[in-house]
């Protein structure tokens, strides 16, 4: 899998002198920092170039200290989860999961076994105090390759904050732009290539897509899925492979389909995401009201955006193979 791996370093703990005390230490706080996740502000930032399926990465913080970093990089044979724990703003711990998949990706349907590997790091006083390999042996930090991760991974980091930092600051965004390129978009269709397909079923409900392509890559995709009680599409548009807007349409109706004859009155209800340097930028609801972008529905809304855009986009390069 083709994965940035970071091992965080470096950024600080004041805690015990030994190793061991670190880990008794880290343990307390590992889980005083997840009860208090659900009390959190938490910011998702999508993460792109770093794998090559994408990521995404969840910044919780209490005030405007950081207690936890979640990183998922997905990989055409698995992905990669690295936690990064805070305490009074310093690093304390890093859990990294490895899940391998048994088939690759790209083979149609289920990746098979999934197979766990973690690594535990351990810090104090700016070093990494306790490594605990995938066997759940300790390893040297003294080690050129404990130096060499530090090294390598500081950048990581570093670009990591500044991510976070750019996320907790305004997004810039210029909404006639993106009307105007998903208008230019709309009218270019009729040149673009189209690729259908269908999509992993949802409540046992068939899905389907449908993507038009420029230059080989998707400049509008449209998911499609019918239910017993309505029917829902979402459109996605896209910029140089960046998302700037997506349409989510569902159609509700008054008799359930499983009743002979017609559905009944059908509504429509409309919501409008705007996106901008892959994040949430804008999210306006049905009633055309603003909504908060940091709450649950924001990030489960972009979520699944971005699990759905994954799915088809991995059946797009099944299908060139």
């Amino acid at each position: 899998m083709k994965v940035r791996i970071s091992t965080l370093l470096g950024l600080g703990l004041s805690i015990g002198a030994t190793g061991a005390q670190a880990q008794t230490t880290a343990q307390e706080r590992y889980a005083a920092v997840n009860r208090q996740l659900s009390s959190s502000r938490m910011i998702p930032i999508e993460l792109s170039g770093y794998s090559t399926e994408g990521g995404l990465l969840k910044a919780y913080f209490k005030g405007d200290r950081p207690v936890k970093l979640a990183a998922t990089f997905y990989g055409e044979s698995g992905q990669a989860l690295e936690e990064y724990y805070f305490w009074e703003g310093k690093l304390f711990f890093l859990l990294r999961t490895d899940s391998r998949y048994e088939l690759h990706v790209m083979q149609k349907g289920s990746p098979g076994k999934i197979t766990k590997y973690q690594e535990r790091f351990y810090f104090q006083n700016g070093k990494l105090a306790r490594w605990l390999d995938e066997k759940n042996v300790a390893q040297s930090v003294t080690s050129n390759e404990a130096k060499s991760k530090e090294k390598d991974t500081l950048d990581f980091a570093r670009e990591m904050f500044a991510k976070v930092r750019n996320a907790s600051s305004p997004v810039p965004f210029d909404m006639a732009s993106v009307k105007a390129r998903v208008a230019s978009i709309n009218q270019g269709l009729k040149k673009a290539q189209i690729v259908k397909g269908k999509l992993t079923p949802q409540d046992d409900e068939p899905g389907d897509y449908t993507a038009y392509l420029s230059a080989g890559q998707p400049v509008k995709i449209v998911t499609r899925y019918g239910f017993a009680d309505g029917r829902a599409a979402n459109e996605y548009y896209f910029t140089k492979g960046q998302l700037i807007f997506t349409l989510r349409n569902d159609w509700n109706y008054s008799i359930s389909s499983g009743v002979k004859g017609s559905p009944g009155h059908v509504s429509l209800n409309q919501e409008r995401f705007y996106f901008s340097q892959g994040r949430l930028a804008r999210w306006m609801s049905d009633q055309g009201n603003w909504n908060e972008l940091t709450t649950t529905g924001a990030l489960k809304a972009h979520q699944d955006f971005l699990k759905e855009i994954k799915e088809v986009r991995t059946e797009l390069q099944r299908k060139k193979k």
